[in-house]
């Protein structure tokens, strides 16, 4: 995953919703070569000076403690005690915190896909790093993408927000524009809670060189790479077994959708339609933009289904876009 992805992958693979994943697999090419050390801050530190719009809220700081996180990835827990020592990085510690937020935003994709897009790495507040699960490109897959989850220990957390702040990234971004001779990439975004604010740093074709990349860019890459393999940069000793992610709740999405536009297959594959049950409580008529549904009501009626099942409520065939509710998700 250091090598990460070239031009040609890349859009190649924005062209359908089947292999959007293996364009989140990567956060771009290391122009150092397969398995070498990412580009990260040089010994210039003197802060970029062109700068960009940031996101500015404060991030909560809590007294320290020694306690270390639960090793237990399917733990469900009811406390936010764990904070960085006294000489550790500030960040907030709450479950529905994050952390860290490495992600692809936009690019030439269906708004289906858009809207169930995940993270390639979220850490959050609460010690927890979730990744995206296995996926194959036999269709129809899985109407829910899956997702993994596994803990990481403060001290993990703490060599991660070093990495981001020795590379000036816990300041104002700066200008991540570049003349780039490429079209529909997706914007690699890695947002960073710590030190009392919130950073988002944005580059659109992020390590698709064409021409060379900013000093800027470079930087980011480099970050973005390291924080898409843990275990590779920060070690495995910081990281506990990884665990299917089993989301509380699911966002959803809901599109009307006319019988003639459902497809009907001469061979292979065909869409089936399903009703929607009422004791979920969330009519489809209401998730046009979007819903949260709990998952101890939606059982497993969106486990079940695949990209091409089709819901009926009150009479009207719905296609719904489905993912696990992940910390900071909201509708």
């Amino acid at each position: 995953m250091g090598a990460g992805l070239s031009r040609r992958t890349l859009l190649v693979a924005l062209l359908g919703a089947p292999v959007l994943t293996a364009v989140v697999a990567s956060c771009g090419d290391n122009t150092q070569g397969a398995g070498a050390n990412p580009p990260v801050a040089t010994g210039d530190t003197t802060p970029p000076t062109t700068q960009a719009t940031t996101v500015d809220t404060t991030a909560e700081t809590r007294p320290a403690t020694t306690e270390p996180a639960s090793t237990d990835p399917t733990a469900d827990p009811t406390t936010d005690s764990v904070t960085p020592n006294g000489t550790g990085i500030a960040h907030p510690t709450g479950v529905d915190d994050v952390v860290v937020r490495l992600a692809y935003v936009g690019g030439f994709v269906p708004a289906n896909v858009a809207f169930t897009s995940l993270p390639t790495v979220l850490i959050s507040g609460d010690g927890r790093v979730y990744t995206q699960g296995v996926h194959t490109d036999i269709y129809p897959g899985p109407l829910v993408p899956t997702m993994n989850v596994r803990t990481i220990t403060e001290a993990g957390i703490q060599k991660v927000l070093r990495a981001a702040d020795d590379a000036h990234l816990l300041r104002t971004p700066p200008d991540y524009s570049a003349q780039l001779n490429i079209a529909d990439a997706p914007d690699t975004q890695l947002i960073l809670d710590a030190k009392d604010g919130t950073f988002v740093h944005q580059a659109y074709a992020l390590g698709l060189a064409d021409p060379a990349e900013t000093k800027d860019r470079n930087v980011l890459n480099g970050v973005c790479i390291q924080i898409a393999d843990l275990e590779q940069y920060f070690g495995a000793d910081i990281l506990g077994p990884d665990a299917a992610f089993e989301p509380t709740a699911y966002r959803i999405q809901a599109t009307v959708v006319a019988p003639e536009q459902m497809p009907v297959a001469t061979e292979g594959p065909t869409s089936r339609t399903v009703a929607w049950p009422a004791e979920i409580g969330v009519p489809l008529a209401s998730a046009a933009t979007c819903v949260v549904v709990p998952a101890s009501t939606a059982g497993t009626i969106l486990t079940d289904a695949d990209q091409l099942t089709y819901f009926t409520d009150a009479g009207i065939t719905y296609s719904v876009a489905a993912a696990p509710l992940l910390p900071g998700d909201h509708c």
